[in-house]
C-alpha cells in the first residue's frame, strides 16, 4: 500500500513539475486575454489601436506574475505603424482570477528605420519643435524595448526605454553633418543617457563613453565626454562648416587628439547657461602664418582648455622652431604660452621661449 502512494505521490509529483515547467518555457496558447492587452494600449494612447495574434500564457513563478506573450504585433495610429518583435504583459497570479489588472508591459520594437520611427512618433504627438530636430535626422536604423509599469496609481503608467541607434545621419543646420552615428540610449520620465557613442564629422571619428541629460523644473543638465585619437584635421573644411577663420594657420591639415568633458543647463529649450569646459589636446606640429611676421612653428604640444563662468584659459607647453627659408633641419627649444579671456576684457597671452641652439 505505502509503496502505490509513493508511487502516485511521486507520478503528480512530476506532473505537476512539468506543467510547470511546460508553461514557464512554452506556455499555453489562449485568446481570453487579447481584449485585456488591447484596452492597455489603448490606455498608452486612445489613438492607438494594433493587430495581435496568437497570445501565449507563461507561469513566472520567480516573480509570481502570469506573462502572456504574443509576437510579431503591427503598432498603428493613423496611418503611420511600427512591427514589433513581441509586447510581454504582466499580471499577479493572485487577480488572475479577480479583476485581471495588468501590472507592466513591455513592448519590443522590431529594427527599423529611423525615418519610420520618427513619423510614428510625431503622429502620436505632434510638436514643432520636435519636427525640427526630427527633420534633420536623414537616415539610420533603431531598435528599442520599452516598458510601461501601470502600478503607480498617481500616474497613468512609468516608462522607461532602452534602444539602440545605427548608422545615423543628421545635417547640422548647414554646419557640415554627423555621419555613421551609431550609441545605446536609455531614457525615463526624469532622465536620457547616451552610452558609447561614436560618429563622424568632418572626415573626423569621434567618440563618447557616456552623454547625461537630466531634467530640473525648466531646465535640462546635460553632462558628457568626447574624444578623438590623432587624426588629421582638414583645416578649410572646419573653417567652412564652423563659419570661423583659422587663417592664422599655415597647414592644410593639424594632426590632433583631444579629451573633452562639458557640461551646461538648457533653459526652456532655448537658452544655453553655466557652460564648462575642459579640453586636453595633443598636436603634431601648427605651422603659423608666414603674413603674422610671427617667424616660428609650434610643435609636439599639449594643450589644456578650462572654460568656466564666462573665463577662459588655455596652457600650450610645447617645442617650436624658427621658420627659416633654407632646407635644414630646425633646432627646436621649449615654449609655454598662457592665454587668459574674462568675460568683456581683452585676451591676456603671456610666454615663454627657451632656446640655447638658435642664435
Amino acid at each position: 500500500m505505502r509503496k502505490y502512494l509513493f508511487i502516485i505521490s511521486i507520478t503528480i509529483i512530476f506532473l505537476f513539475a512539468s506543467i510547470i515547467t511546460y508553461l514557464n518555457f512554452f506556455g499555453i496558447k489562449t485568446d481570453k486575454f487579447n481584449k485585456l492587452i488591447y484596452s492597455k494600449i489603448s490606455q498608452i494612447n486612445p489613438k492607438l489601436s494594433s493587430e495581435i495574434n496568437d497570445v501565449f500564457i507563461k507561469l513566472d513563478i520567480k516573480e509570481q506574475t502570469i506573462k502572456l506573450e504574443t509576437s510579431n504585433v503591427k503598432l498603428q495610429i493613423a496611418k503611420e505603424y511600427l512591427y514589433l518583435d513581441k509586447i510581454i504583459s504582466k499580471l499577479s497570479i493572485y487577480n488572475l482570477f479577480n479583476n485581471r489588472s495588468i501590472q507592466s508591459l513591455e513592448i519590443l520594437l522590431r529594427e527599423d528605420e529611423i525615418s519610420n520611427f520618427k513619423n510614428f512618433i510625431l503622429e502620436y504627438d505632434y510638436n514643432f519643435s520636435r519636427e525640427l530636430i526630427l527633420s534633420q535626422i536623414k537616415k539610420g536604423k533603431i531598435k528599442a524595448s520599452i516598458f510601461l509599469d501601470f502600478q503607480n496609481k498617481s500616474k497613468n503608467f512609468d516608462y522607461s526605454i532602452l534602444g539602440k541607434v545605427t548608422n545615423a545621419q543628421i545635417n547640422l543646420l548647414n554646419k557640415g553633418e554627423l555621419e555613421k552615428i551609431s550609441f545605446n540610449f536609455i531614457s525615463d520620465q526624469k532622465q536620457y543617457f547616451i552610452n558609447d557613442l561614436q560618429f563622424i564629422y568632418a572626415d573626423i571619428d569621434f567618440n563618447s563613453e557616456a552623454i547625461s541629460v537630466k531634467k530640473s523644473d525648466n531646465s535640462f543638465i546635460i553632462n558628457g565626454d568626447i574624444s578623438n585619437k590623432k587624426q588629421g584635421f582638414d583645416i578649410k573644411k572646419l573653417q567652412k562648416n564652423l563659419d570661423y577663420s583659422f587663417d592664422f594657420i599655415e597647414n592644410s591639415k593639424v594632426k590632433l587628439s583631444s579629451n573633452n568633458k562639458f557640461s551646461f543647463n538648457l533653459i526652456n529649450k532655448k537658452k544655453i547657461d553655466k557652460f564648462e569646459l575642459k579640453s586636453k589636446i595633443d598636436f603634431d606640429e601648427i605651422k603659423i602664418n608666414k603674413n603674422l611676421n610671427l617667424p616660428i612653428n609650434i610643435n609636439n604640444g599639449k594643450l589644456k582648455l578650462d572654460y568656466k563662468n564666462h573665463t577662459l584659459d588655455i596652457n600650450i607647453n610645447s617645442k617650436f622652431y624658427f621658420q627659416s627659408g633654407k632646407e635644414k633641419q630646425p633646432n627646436f627649444g621649449d615654449a609655454k604660452f598662457l592665454i587668459s579671456k574674462k568675460r568683456n576684457e581683452n585676451v591676456k597671452i603671456k610666454g615663454n621661449f627657451s632656446n640655447s641652439g638658435n642664435k
